[in-house]
């Protein structure tokens, strides 16, 4: 996730770490389940995987939205910095998508799904995953830093429209919905809008930890109420958004009651990971598909052991490689390429 202040929310970076760490998992469960490993554990990878993915990306974006409004906008006023993210988003998306298109199609027989140069030469129009993430984040940050999408008083049509969109969102069949990312955008067009909303101020009612615990009750009820659907909790409709809404809301109540100390072991812990919640984003699918491969030749064959293995590689070695890049001083090169030739302008200009 995108994200560059001086002076930073701590609750939103620890649930920042929290959702990164879900996206890890997800990632691992799911290239585990389709490559047919571990067999005896199927059930319990597919409860995991309907769980994970009820709810990680719409909270995801939810906090996209909060940090856009929070780090780009000052009394409804675009900060000058937003323009150059939007282009850094650009480049990061073709970056890393790009390279982990080309890691796949060299190692073709030890991945999941099958990619082309073709495919990798059409990202503008299917993105690879998991980097269809930045290619919404991108429209998002165009379409919502409009003057029309700041005004306060058109709020509630806003809203609406996002919810429509996001319910009619359902009905898309996955194989026009996957081009432009059309499906995907219309589903977590309410969460952005909702993380917004969250950081202006405009739903102070739901900063509440009674709000949060009701709306995981519901979405709790409701998931064992569908558990023998045979889809995923995230593809029935209306289902879905309320399902999404209520953990998401739930964790933000959660974290911000109860991550807000800095001293806090738990607190360092995932808002260290939250800083890097971007790092880890755009490098960790290398590692958890590579995992598979290079765990079971050091001997490591128990499903917990290698679930846990592959959590700690694929989210440590993406924030050594950030730690060292910072080091080597290439860091923004590599993660913030349009900062960085900004501010080699202005040095060159004496500006």
């Amino acid at each position: 996730m995108v994200y560059d202040m001086k002076k930073r929310d701590i609750g939103i970076d620890c649930l920042k770490g929290f959702a990164t760490l879900l996206v890890v998992l997800g990632h691992i469960i799911d290239g585990y389940k389709n490559a047919g490993e571990f067999p005896d554990k199927m059930g319990l990878m597919s409860a995991g995987y309907k769980i994970i993915y009820a709810f990680h990306m719409p909270l995801f974006f939810m906090i996209s939205g909060y940090v856009f409004q929070m780090a780009y906008f000052k009394d409804g006023k675009a900060k000058p910095g937003l323009k150059y993210q939007k282009l850094n988003i650009v480049v990061l998306f073709f970056e890393f998508g790009i390279l982990f298109g080309l890691f796949k199609v060299l190692c073709g027989r030890f991945t999941n799904a099958d990619v082309t140069l073709l495919d990798v030469a059409l990202i503008w129009l299917k993105p690879i995953s998991p980097y269809w993430y930045l290619y919404l984040l991108f429209f998002y940050y165009i379409i919502f830093s409009s003057s029309l999408f700041q005004a306060k008083r058109s709020s509630a049509v806003i809203g609406a429209v996002c919810l429509i969109l996001s319910l009619l969102s359902s009905f898309i069949p996955s194989q026009i919905g996957a081009y432009f990312e059309i499906k995907h955008f219309l589903y977590h067009l309410t969460f952005f809008w909702f993380g917004i909303m969250l950081q202006r101020g405009e739903f102070n009612k739901f900063k509440s930890l009674s709000v949060g615990i009701a709306g995981a009750v519901i979405a709790v009820v409701l998931m064992i109420a569908l558990r023998n659907k045979a889809s995923s909790y995230q593809y029935i409709p209306g289902a879905n958004i309320i399902i999404a809404y209520g953990i998401s809301l739930f964790l933000y109540d959660i974290f911000h009651t109860f991550f807000n100390k800095e001293a806090a072991l738990r607190t360092n812990a995932l808002s260290f990971i939250g800083r890097y919640s971007l790092e880890i984003y755009v490098l960790h699918c290398i590692f958890t598909a590579g995992n598979r491969v290079i765990l079971p030749k050091m001997h490591i064959h128990g499903f917990w052991l290698s679930i846990v293995c592959n959590m700690v590689i694929s989210t440590a070695v993406p924030i050594i490689i950030a730690l060292v890049c910072k080091k080597l001083n290439i860091h923004k090169q590599i993660f913030q390429p349009v900062k960085y030739l900004k501010e080699k302008k202005q040095l060159s200009t004496g500006d």
